[in-house]
Formats: C-alpha cells, structure tokens, sequence
C-alpha cells in the first residue's frame, strides 16, 4: 500500500499526514483499533480506509451502530441465533460477527454499550468465539474489530461506565480524529472526494467554488464537521456545461 493513495484523495496537510501514517501504519496488522473523535470528524471514513488497505480488504466490511442498536438485540444481531431460541426465532439467524467472517466488524459508538453487552463482547474478544443466543455451542469467528467512539473512553472507564479489560482489548492501537475542517486543504479534500463520489455524475469540483462558497460557509460555523462540508460541497457544486 502507498501512504501517496491516501493523500491524493485526503489531502497533504500535516493532520492528514499524520492520519495517513497511522492507517498505513495499523492497516497491515491484525491489531483491534479504537478511533476516537467528536461526532461527524470521520472516524467509519478512517475505519473504511484501514479496511480497504488491509489484507481483508477482499472480504466484508460489517458495522453495528451501537449507539442505535437496543441493548435487547444486541446479543442476537451480533452473535445470531438458533431456531427456536426465543420467541419469534422461527428460523436461525446468522449474526454480524459471522457475516463479517475474515474481514473487518466496525462497532461504531461503542461507549453506548451497557456493562452487560460489554462482558459478553469482552468475552468474544479474548476467545475469538460466539454462542448464538439459544446455543451452548461456541462458533469460531475470525474478524478484525475496529471501534468508534465520540467520548473519551478513559473517562468512561474512570467513571466506572466502560470495562477497563474491554477498553485495553479494543485499544490495541489508538487514532484520534480531529477536526478535519481547522485548515483550508482538508476542506478542498473532502470536497473534490464527495464529488467522486456523488450520486450525481454530473457535478464537478471546482477549486475556485471550493475557496470561494465552501471555506466562507463553514467558517460561519463555531464548529465545522466532515458532514458539514460534505453535505455542503453538494449544494456549491454545479453541472458541467
């Protein structure tokens, strides 16, 4: 992998640099990666990258949003289930740990996760194994876990509200996202990336709307996030004439 395909589509300011450097750096590990950042900076655009320079970029890329997910089917959506395990399981039901087999499981807004999920992740973690909830039969799984958090999970476990096991597991290797709008060029990044890849094929990036509308509107803003300026590169960009 070439740390310059990052830049090209990123941009070369020393914040990407550094961001660059670490994807490149953990991608081609096994390690289990923690992102850390405020809401919108990022951090499942970080995890695609470290999967998609990954040795399993070829197999699924699976996401959980924990922080939508009810803690009721938590168990069931991850780990699956067999027929008959509660009532309505009319059928086995394979879970995201399975569906993610040799590839990469993104657990995004980790930190939402009760103390009880967290054991039964932590215990997944450390065996590299499952029970489908209504099995006594552990399924071996092999998946990289990447996990997301907008809060500081040093404070949570200090707070005695995240697992301090599960929080050295998943924090094998650490990125921290920052704002990704604090300087002009990552603004123009983001802006000819989510104009590659819009919906509509015929919008453009154009520098000069990108200097002109995009970096005044966002600095209007006390605080600027990636969907920000993505969102906003849609509505400055217009069709080729």
């Amino acid at each position: 992998m070439e740390i310059s395909l990052l830049f090209d589509l990123m941009g070369h300011s020393l914040a990407i640099q550094r961001l660059s450097q670490q994807i490149e750096q953990v991608a081609r590990t096994n390690l289990t990666v923690l992102i850390q950042g405020e809401t919108g900076t990022g951090k499942e655009l970080v995890a695609c990258f470290i999967h998609q320079y990954s040795p399993r970029a070829s197999r699924p890329l699976v996401a959980i949003d924990c922080g939508v997910l009810p803690e009721s089917l938590f168990e069931s959506e991850s780990f699956g289930h067999v027929k008959g395990a509660f009532t309505g399981a009319y059928s086995k039901r394979v879970g995201y740990f399975e569906l993610a087999s040799g590839g990469t499981l993104f657990l995004d807004e980790i930190a939402n996760l009760s103390l009880s999920t967290q054991r039964k992740l932590l215990r997944s973690v450390q065996e590299r194994s499952i029970y489908p909830v209504g099995s006594a039969r552990a399924v071996s799984v092999d998946v990289r876990l990447i996990a997301a958090s907008s809060t500081m999970l040093t404070t949570q476990v200090e707070a005695g509200c995240f697992r301090s096991d599960l929080f050295y597991r998943l924090g094998e290797f650490i990125i921290y996202v920052d704002e990704p709008t604090k300087c002009r060029e990552p603004m123009e990044a983001l802006h000819a990336h989510s104009v590659r890849q819009s919906r509509y094929p015929d919008i453009v990036w154009d520098r000069r709307l990108c200097a002109t509308v995009l970096l005044p509107v966002c600095s209007e803003r006390t605080t600027v996030q990636a969907m920000d300026c993505i969102n906003t590169s849609h509505q400055v960009s217009f069709p080729l004439a």
